[in-house]
């Protein structure tokens, strides 16, 4: 009798796990086998003790089902940089990943974005550095809300960007800081223009090794 190799099985587990946060769907089994780079007949031998575990669930045809806890995290936001609470920094806009997230915490909003967030211009807000936050691509906002501000520049590469509340004082828009570090000064918002409205964010406990929401 063959026993089955319980790394290999605690590994294939967490890939499909983590395949499923950040795809939205389940691996097949090219993806299995060219991921953890082993042949087919192991790759299904191995499924099939999973799910003999209760680990995975299969479907009549023989593919791994959704987690159950999973579905529903249709939604998409590309990660593409970090975002300065604080002072404005020069944009530096890469794609990294692409976060897979519930429905409704994007509020239906096909058009999204997200940043992690640096310094702590915000934090009486909520936000702290290291945050992912996503936001709707949009160029207008409201008062009130909290928005990813561009203060363009001679090229792509001069552009600085922030992240600040927008408020109206006095017939002005102005790009305000919520923290409990003074030095922080509030900026014309004439100066910027509007990049994206905050939706949400998460705050990440430790240090995981993958940035998965």
């Amino acid at each position: 009798m063959r026993y089955p190799n319980k790394a290999l099985l605690d590994r294939l587990a967490e890939y499909i796990r983590d395949f499923q946060i950040r795809e939205g769907r389940s691996p097949n089994q090219r993806e299995i086998v060219h991921d953890l780079k082993t042949d087919k007949a192991a790759a299904w031998r191995y499924v099939h003790h999973l799910e003999k575990a209760g680990a995975v669930s299969l479907d009549d045809t023989g593919k791994i089902k959704m987690d159950a806890a999973l579905d529903g995290f249709t939604a998409r936001a590309p990660l593409v940089g970090e975002v300065r609470c604080g002072e404005p920094i020069v944009a530096e806009a890469t794609l990294q990943e692409v976060l897979t997230l519930p429905e409704a915490f994007t509020q239906g909003c096909g058009n999204c974005f997200a940043l992690i967030a640096k310094g702590d211009s915000m934090n009486q807000a909520g936000i702290r550095e290291g945050d992912f936050l996503v936001l709707r691509d949009v160029m207008e906002a409201y008062d009130g809300d909290i928005v990813l501000a561009v203060h363009p520049g001679f090229s792509c590469e001069d552009e600085e960007i922030t992240l600040k509340r927008y408020r109206r004082i006095d017939g002005k828009y102005w790009l305000c800081p919520e923290s409990d570090n003074a030095r922080y000064k509030k900026i014309p918002a004439d100066e910027f223009v509007i990049r994206g409205v905050l939706i949400g964010y998460y705050h990440l406990i430790g240090k995981p090794k993958k940035h998965y929401l």
